[in-house]
């Protein structure tokens, strides 16, 4: 936090469970900000999307409802990953990591053909090489928490 600056507290009584953000109130106001909040995080991959589209004309408004249906569908695999990030077992049901890191690839490329700032999809891209590099390449995207897991 930048010198001079205060700390915004938030007030997510109501959404953070005790045994997540604490029991008492002065630690659920201090806890982050609900998942459901935190909507730069999620939106970054529609960013990417919309940038690599504008460079073939297509407006931001075109784009939003395709958008929203794929986020939707997205939603629906998240059960699943769950259970795989608790139980830590991620069996290749779909895909393995190793044919997500090639989809990566694409997506770098393409994103540097266009001229579109490709630093996400290779931090993910990396992400995956590392678990890959770890013996992870059969398993599924979910394995991916364990790269998330680590500290920097």
């Amino acid at each position: 936090m930048r010198p001079g600056r205060k700390r915004k507290l938030y007030r997510t009584t109501s959404s953070i469970p005790d045994n997540v953000a604490g029991t008492t109130d002065t630690e659920r106001r201090t806890a982050p900000p609900p998942f459901r909040e935190r909507r730069g995080s999620r939106a970054n991959a529609w960013f990417q999307g919309t940038a690599m589209l504008r460079t073939a004309g297509v407006d931001t408004a075109t784009y939003a409802p395709f958008a929203k249906q794929m986020a939707a569908g997205v939603a629906e695999w998240l059960p699943g990953h769950a259970e795989q990030i608790d139980s830590g077992s991620f069996p290749a049901e779909v895909a393995a990591l190793e044919t997500h890191a090639m989809s990566m690839v694409h997506l770098i490329e393409e994103s540097e053909r266009l001229g579109v700032n490709a630093e996400l999809p290779r931090l993910f891209k990396a992400m995956a090489d590392r678990s890959i590099a770890a013996g992870h390449g059969g398993e599924q995207y979910p394995v991916l928490i364990e790269e998330f897991s680590k500290t920097a």
